[in-house]
């Protein structure tokens, strides 16, 4: 019996020792895209009930004869993980026609760090799909690999004149995220 009880012992510390010399672990990052629909994403920046812009099934779309200012958020799943590395939208026409979209992208949190305001122009927002996208380079990051724009731990949001006979159809967010070794 005591043989028995010895062995086990002799087992168990083994084991914990052997705890202590695997080799360093090392952390893995896997890259995440949170899309959500613009239905969901976007809103009039000015909330109207005298505009024909609003949500669709497929986004958020201007069927109207006037522009009007959309706002939208680009976010990412909760956890531990980077903030926005690229934040995106995704554009069509409805009339098959091009279309000119000016949008401005906003980094920072408000009362914490400075707000930094950069304005994309996309001039060709036709049948297919355009997509206008911020990257940390436009903040002055260095826009490769897992450098966050600043501000960005959850949230990203981009302002747009939308133009008649435009929708929004998807807002991306791309980030990393932690996921051990």
């Amino acid at each position: 019996m005591k043989a028995s009880k010895r062995a086990i012992r002799a087992m168990a510390v083994s084991g914990i020792a052997g705890l202590f010399l695997l080799p360093g672990a090392r952390a893995a990052v896997s890259e995440r895209w949170n899309n959500v629909n613009a239905a969901q994403a976007c809103q009039l920046s000015i909330p109207t009930i005298d505009t024909v812009v609003s949500p669709r099934a497929t986004g958020f779309r201007n069927p109207g004869p006037n522009g009007a200012f959309v706002i939208c958020g680009v976010s990412k799943d909760a956890g531990i993980s980077t903030g926005v590395s690229i934040a995106r939208l995704w554009l069509t026409s409805t009339d098959g026609a091009q279309h000119s979209v000016t949008c401005t992208g906003v980094a920072g949190a408000s009362g914490i760090e400075p707000l930094v305001y950069i304005t994309k122009t996309h001039s060709a927002v036709g049948a297919s799909y355009s997509i206008i996208d911020w990257t940390s380079a436009d903040f002055g990051g260095g826009g490769g690999g897992v450098d966050p724009m600043p501000g960005t731990g959850n949230t990203f949001s981009i302002t747009c004149n939308l133009p008649p006979q435009v929708q929004i159809v998807l807002a991306s967010a791309k980030y990393y995220v932690d996921v051990g070794n």
